[in-house]
């Protein structure tokens, strides 16, 4: 989807949430009902849950998306005139089993679990883009629905149940929830633009601290200066999987480490636990392995992938549907989190790698 479009709904969707408490508090008489407060919205035909995460004294808003099947967590903030976008990891799966370091030496199981909880923080593809709301707030009563900023809520016995299509009636949405207060340690503090960094000469895979006694295992890799591997430091088989690493296609800045395309690094992970040695294996799939610290920035993967928005189908003679609903799917990247992320992805042969400066004997890309 467009940043413009997704801004735009973003938009709405504050507008409906705002209303929607703006008119609960006049129906209560209750100036402070629900000013803070937590609701759980599904789509079901998307297989999609939302939580949003409301305080309207301070002006801000949270949607954290998540999708059945995948371990990528959607987010939306809105709050000091913009709207904040980035995916993080759901760690669904996040304690490290005890065999996860079986057939590593060197790998520390508790240094996995370690690292893994202090990147659990991590934010990747954030887009941050001023929020305009030009979609009226007000609350208009239209039978047992409301229509607020554009969009039709159902009523029941008073209490907010669905969002429903303006034209036709059909259940787009379910509120399933709505929990005075904001639980837990819910953060309003959106994401950093990180400038790409397409220097190949400056490209860091984030394991540097770990990997010393390599040329090409570390930060700062120069592509067409640094020696050969087998001619400097560490052996072979210690750098020829790090230096195709080196050279893959796709990358981009995701907090201490860089995100490329998920069969890079499985080509990584692969070539290291066969051919190099303990040491240089051990960082590496402490790194990029199935429990490594990637877990948290993920890869990048193209794929077919389903996309949902809110349209706007307007007024007209028929009436005023508001927002609807709508999905279509398409070739893309998607980013994915966690353990499995290797499973099913996509090898798009040697179109994943860049061209070589230099080459050096034995290569393997």
């Amino acid at each position: 989807m467009h940043v413009a479009q997704i801004v735009a709904i973003t938009a709405s969707l504050v507008g409906v949430i705002v209303g929607l408490v703006y008119y609960l508090q006049v129906k209560s008489g209750d100036a402070s009902y629900l000013s803070s407060s937590t609701w759980t919205i599904s789509i079901p035909d998307e297989s999609v849950t939302q939580t949003w995460y409301i305080d309207t004294d301070a002006d801000v808003l949270k949607i954290v998306q998540h999708k059945e099947g995948q371990a990528a967590l959607a987010i939306q903030e809105m709050h000091s005139g913009k709207t904040y976008e980035y995916s993080m990891w759901d760690r669904v799966e996040s304690t490290v089993p005890a065999d996860a370091c079986d057939g590593i030496e060197g790998c520390d199981v508790a240094e996995l679990q370690a690292q893994l909880d202090d990147a659990s923080a991590i934010k990747t593809s954030c887009t941050v883009e001023d929020l305009t709301d030009a979609v009226s707030l007000s609350a208009v009563e239209v039978g047992d629905t409301v229509v607020i900023g554009g969009f039709t809520v159902q009523f029941v016995a008073g209490v907010p149940t669905a969002i429903i299509d303006g034209e036709d009636g059909s259940v787009v949405a379910t509120i399933d929830s709505i929990v005075d207060g904001i639980a837990g340690d819910v953060t309003f503090d959106g994401c950093a633009v990180e400038a790409r960094r397409l220097d190949l000469e400056e490209r860091e895979l984030g394991f540097a601290e770990m990997a010393s006694g390599t040329d090409w295992c570390g930060a700062g890799t120069d592509n067409c200066n640094t020696p050969c591997p087998g001619t400097g430091t560490g052996s072979l088989g210690d750098n020829m999987g790090c230096r195709r690493h080196d050279h893959g296609a796709k990358h981009e800045p995701a907090g201490v480490g860089v995100k490329l395309e998920c069969q890079v690094d499985k080509d990584l992970i692969t070539y290291a636990d066969a051919h190099a040695g303990w040491r240089a294996n051990a960082a590496i799939q402490a790194t990029f392995g199935t429990w490594g610290i990637a877990n948290a920035w993920g890869c990048s993967n193209w794929a077919n992938v389903q996309n949902c928005w809110w349209h706007w189908a307007g007024c007209g003679w028929r009436g005023c549907p508001g927002w609807q609903r709508r999905c279509s799917s398409s070739e893309q990247w998607e980013t994915k989190y966690g353990p499995w992320r290797y499973d099913n992805i996509n090898n798009r042969g040697a179109a994943i790698y860049v061209a070589k400066c230099k080459s050096c004997d034995g290569d393997i890309f």
